[in-house]
């Protein structure tokens, strides 16, 4: 009955699987395996833990193979206690920890948040290779440590571990996110010494790196050097240009894009979008919106945030507001961009009638909506509603965001109520202390 379980496995047929497994009187602990396993193998972790304690009952001893299956389902939804839970019975139970039961938990861990846990079963790790050294890597960069990354990173390299593909496309991005451009250097001469800068995947990832680190001029040679591109590497060096506020140099690529045969998708058309927004390039912005048309692809929520908070710089208040009707689904971005659009261009008492019905509709406001609302009351002809939204911001817990404590100081003084001006001035300066 077991091969005919990892057959049905093999095939992506749980089902039968499963109902081959539930026929069988009393399963091995390799029987059990390979029910898990499948369920692993095709994302079904939920059940994969419950299998776990099922097999529990049974009294049988996991293998290194099952509890492999098990700490890759932990991390995969978060299961931290229980991650836990099964690494103390692994220690207790003396079970093998070689070098891939070790990368899957230190992945786990990772997952989960708990680095330094991770950290110690790294450590603890025999004979530890590039590939737990990467499962590392790329789990502090996911949990926003990157410069714990690059000096992982660093001890990798002294030790005379060689770094893979992987490796340097997890530091390239740790590089970018932190802005290191002379780490980036130094990485990208290790792809070009690994004879990996050719790689599409290395080279967009130097785009991204130099893109991030602000130099465009590097960016742009790394990908025109590359021997292939694809729509990400199109992408990262047009999204990078509509940044740095290159709008018509991301229009350029674009149309040099199109004609190479490669299809925009929807990052492409938001990145465009915020492009033209920027530098108020209205004939390239409809072109573009032609082009989308064209293309078939659905207005969802990214493209039309962009669209919208393109034409609300444009002052096209109209084509916005038709706009955001027309979008099934909103957010607090959407509604964002609107009222934004509205401020700009004057209209600030239309801005706080939008600013209530995204109230109405269950939309909280976020540190971006309240600068620009009170920046709206700020033009409007009473304090009052000044007064109310500064209650609300108190209420909200907002008050330490700079951007927001700047708006309401600009407010009262607005008004030359310096009183209060200084009063949440003072407030801002005894919290930044």
């Amino acid at each position: 009955m077991l091969p005919l379980v990892r057959a049905f496995a093999c095939y992506g047929h749980l089902l039968e699987a499963s109902l081959t497994f539930c026929n069988i009187k009393k399963p091995s602990v390799h029987t059990w395996h390979a029910i898990i396993s499948a369920h692993s193998v095709l994302g079904q972790s939920k059940n994969v833990l419950e299998l776990f304690h099922q097999m529990q009952k049974e009294n049988l001893q996991p293998n290194k193979f099952v509890y492999s299956c098990i700490a890759k389902a932990c991390g995969d939804i978060g299961q931290l206690m229980q991650g836990r839970a099964m690494h103390e019975q692994i220690i207790k139970s003396q079970v093998e920890v070689d070098a891939i039961m070790s990368t899957t938990l230190i992945d786990m861990y990772t997952k989960c948040g708990d680095l330094s846990a991770a950290w110690q079963v790294f450590v603890e790790t025999p004979n530890v290779n590039i590939i737990a050294c990467n499962t590392l890597i790329s789990g502090l960069i996911e949990q926003d440590q990157c410069l714990s990354a690059l000096n992982l990173f660093d001890r990798v390299i002294e030790h005379g571990i060689e770094p893979s593909s992987i490796t340097l496309l997890c530091i390239l991005k740790a590089c970018g996110n932190v802005g290191s451009l002379l780490r980036g250097e130094v990485t990208h001469d290790l792809c070009i010494r690994a004879a990996f800068e050719a790689d599409v995947s290395i080279g967009t990832s130097l785009v991204d790196m130099y893109v991030k680190c602000k130099r465009l001029e590097e960016a742009c040679r790394v990908f025109e050097a590359l021997n292939t591109r694809n729509i990400i590497s199109w992408n990262v060096l047009i999204s990078g240009l509509s940044q740095q506020g290159y709008g018509h140099l991301a229009y350029d690529h674009f149309k040099r894009m199109v004609k190479d045969g490669i299809e925009p998708d929807k990052v492409t058309f938001s990145s465009l979008f915020s492009a033209c927004g920027s530098v108020g390039a209205k004939q390239q912005g409809d072109l573009i919106y032609d082009h989308l048309i064209r293309s078939g692809l659905l207005l969802d929520t990214i493209i039309g945030n962009t669209l919208v908070d393109m034409y609300g710089k444009f002052g096209r208040l109209e084509d916005a507001c038709n706009l955001f009707d027309r979008l099934d689904e909103k957010n607090v971005v959407t509604w964002n961009a609107l009222i934004n659009g509205y401020v700009q261009h004057g209209s600030s008492e239309f801005a706080v009638l939008l600013f209530h019905r995204m109230q109405e509709e269950g939309i909280n406001p976020d540190n971006v909506t309240l600068p620009c609302i009170i920046s709206a009351c700020s033009t409007s002809e009473t304090l009052s509603q000044g007064r109310v939204l500064h209650s609300d911001i108190l209420k909200r817990g907002y008050t330490q965001d700079l951007a927001v404590s700047n708006a309401l100081v600009h407010m009262y003084a607005e008004y030359r109520n310096f009183e209060d001006a200084c009063k949440v001035f003072n407030e801002i300066a005894s919290t930044r202390n």
